[in-house]
């Protein structure tokens, strides 16, 4: 009898695609801005006309934002759909 020998299968290994990393620059120069805002309100170095409404403003898009960012990265896909699905 004559033993046969099994060859055993070859693995082929898909090449690793890198995720693309991105950078946020939109929040990164809504946040320089927001500083700048905060500063200037803070020392009143440039009086505008109606300067509390947009520091107002401001505050409350920067809010929103962390609010969007804090869901987006504290909860899964299933767990954000149905937060979605309730507001």
């Amino acid at each position: 009898m004559i033993k046969e020998k099994k060859e055993k299968p070859v693995k082929i290994e898909k090449p690793k695609v890198e995720k693309k990393s991105y950078f946020p620059k939109l929040l990164m120069i809504f946040s320089i801005v927001l500083i700048v805002v905060a500063v200037n309100d803070y020392f009143r170095w440039l009086v505008f006309p109606m300067m509390e409404l947009w520091v107002d403003i401001l505050l409350l898009l920067a809010g929103l934002w962390m609010l969007r960012i804090s869901i987006a990265t504290g909860f899964s896909k299933k767990r954000k759909e149905i937060f979605k699905k309730y507001i």
